[in-house]
């Protein structure tokens, strides 16, 4: 019986992998954006971004920026609202795959298996999951700000966030690509081993 729950916790976990989809993402900033400071201030990461990003606009493309970007930022918003359901359904498909490997892995030391690797790899994909979380966080914040910024007073501070956020969202479908391949390569073919493992002997000399 126990046997049986734990190949059932196994089956379960391949189901909830079939939920993983990528998304990819090709822009970059000029800098690498660093966190923020946790608490900090709308100013002070504006402040920091442009820091970062040191756009050197000429008298052109501030003009241009500053006649666009009202428009932009009605389109910034309706992307808030998309980025936001898709970090959420993300994030809850990777913790239902975390806590049914918990679980799975729980059923396995019950039936007295070797579970070192499979916690070890556990941590790892743990550690994935907490930065494509970080890097989430980071990129609706930053489309936050960009909705907060007086575009047309500070082009270069907008200009700024913009590059930010492209750059968090080129990140995205690396990291989500990289926990999906984490699981299928190196999760999935332990959890094969153990549901081989726990498949009933074959008794060969029935009937003789």
């Amino acid at each position: 019986m126990k046997h049986k729950i734990a190949s059932q916790k196994i089956v379960a976990f391949f189901c909830l992998v079939l939920l993983l989809a990528n998304s990819t993402g090709v822009v970059f900033a000029t800098g690498i954006p660093a966190p923020p400071a946790a608490g900090s201030t709308f100013d002070q990461r504006l402040a920091q971004r442009k820091a970062e990003q040191n756009e050197q606009l000429n008298a052109q493309t501030q003009q241009h920026i500053t006649a666009i970007c009202a428009q932009q930022q009605a389109g910034i918003r309706r992307l808030q609202g998309k980025a936001t359901t898709m970090s959420n359904n993300r994030t809850s498909t990777y913790q239902k795959i975390d806590g049914t490997l918990l679980i799975t892995i729980g059923q396995l030391k019950l039936d007295l298996l070797d579970t070192f690797t499979l916690e070890q790899d556990r941590s790892t994909l743990a550690q994935k999951i907490a930065t494509f979380e970080t890097t989430t966080s980071n990129y609706g914040q930053t489309l936050g700000d960009l909705l907060t910024i007086n575009c047309q007073a500070d082009p270069a501070g907008y200009q700024a966030l913009l590059d930010t956020a492209r750059y968090y969202f080129s990140q995205l479908g690396p990291q989500s690509a990289n926990i999906s391949s984490y699981i299928a390569n190196t999760v999935q073919p332990i959890l094969q081993t153990f549901a081989t493992q726990l498949q009933p002997k074959v008794n060969t000399n029935a009937g003789n």
